[in-house]
């Protein structure tokens, strides 16, 4: 008896902590909100606040709740604890020793804070923050200097008086909340490629024989038909180099693998040689075009019995 206790003690640790880590998962925060925040809290203006926010590198937050009484004066509420993941915020509220908590959520974004506030004994309303946090996420300038500094390009080209900055071009070419030609600097390695095409393309219209670091593209490609034949599928994950014109990849159809070769993207067509893991090593020309829309076009290059071929695609960016 003592055993079986033991066993489905056992059982039930592990799956609490198998319970636990499939909760939200956290990515790295986007911006850091240390500091003290004014709340706008449950229809009310400044009546709430968050003090001495405390946010480390990983994301985790500390700091206190403090809120106004009856007679109208600031007091201390309790003790808050959690963390910002991406855009958002997750506070738990402790007013120990009173037997009262509660959790804040809430979006985070250039102009503040905004948010639910849930308690435990059922009270639940929004609450919103003025101010600026602290973006985690560079500029595309500041990009464009690590891009150029990565391979020892000046920032400064032509002669004094009639040549230019490629730091204040890149700025020039900013939208709206730090876009870059229409990308978001919290898509990372997107906004990062689009600084480095646009250096690239400013680099060879002055003439100049250098390029800067672009971040690899990904491409994953679904077949879901072969021959208009539903029970043929395939799957590549092709990874293209911008700078050196090459790629390379894998691929499997079934339980068989298919070897990767000879890939080739111009403007929107991707294309490569596919060879199977197998005795008669059987070969294939995969070309497709890459519609907007996230579908393929085959595109038939001969040398193989493959006359149509449909599916989807996504491109990814890879970069530090």
């Amino acid at each position: 008896m003592k055993k079986l206790f033991c066993n489905l003690l056992v059982v039930f640790l592990l799956m609490s902590s198998l319970f636990i880590s499939v909760g939200a998962t956290r990515v790295a925060p986007y911006w850091n909100i240390s500091g003290d925040w004014m709340l706008d809290f449950a229809g009310g203006t400044a009546n709430r606040e968050f003090v001495q926010l405390e946010q480390d590198e990983f994301g985790d937050v500390t700091g206190e709740f403090w809120w106004i009484n009856n007679e109208g004066d600031w007091e201390y509420g309790g003790v808050l604890e959690g963390y910002v993941s991406g855009h958002s915020l997750y506070l738990d509220y402790d007013r120990s020793p009173i037997v009262y908590t509660g959790v804040f959520e809430g979006t985070i974004n250039q102009f503040g804070m905004t948010g639910t506030f849930v308690a435990s004994s059922g009270f639940s309303t929004t609450w919103s923050t003025s101010g600026s946090p602290i973006s985690l996420r560079k500029d595309a300038p500041a990009v464009a200097v690590e891009l150029l500094k990565e391979v020892e390009i000046p920032h400064r080209y032509g002669e004094r008086k009639s040549g230019g900055n490629f730091i204040a071009d890149v700025a020039h070419e900013m939208g709206p909340g730090s876009d870059f030609r229409g990308v978001s600097k919290f898509d990372k390695c997107a906004y990062r490629f689009e600084i480095a095409m646009f250096l690239n393309e400013k680099l060879k219209a002055l003439g100049m024989d250098q390029e800067v670091i672009v971040p690899e593209m990904q491409y994953v490609l679904y077949i879901t038909s072969v021959n208009n034949n539903t029970g043929f599928t395939h799957h590549f994950t092709i990874i293209y180099n911008v700078n050196d014109k090459e790629g390379y990849g894998t691929g499997y159809t079934g339980t068989i693998d298919e070897y990767i070769s000879d890939v080739t993207l111009e403007e929107n067509v991707l294309s490569f040689t596919a060879m199977y893991d197998r005795e008669d090593n059987y070969t294939w020309y995969p070309s497709f075009i890459l519609n907007e829309d996230g579908t393929l076009s085959f595109v038939d290059r001969a040398g193989d019995n493959v006359t149509a071929a449909t599916g989807t695609w996504e491109l990814n960016y890879l970069c530090n």
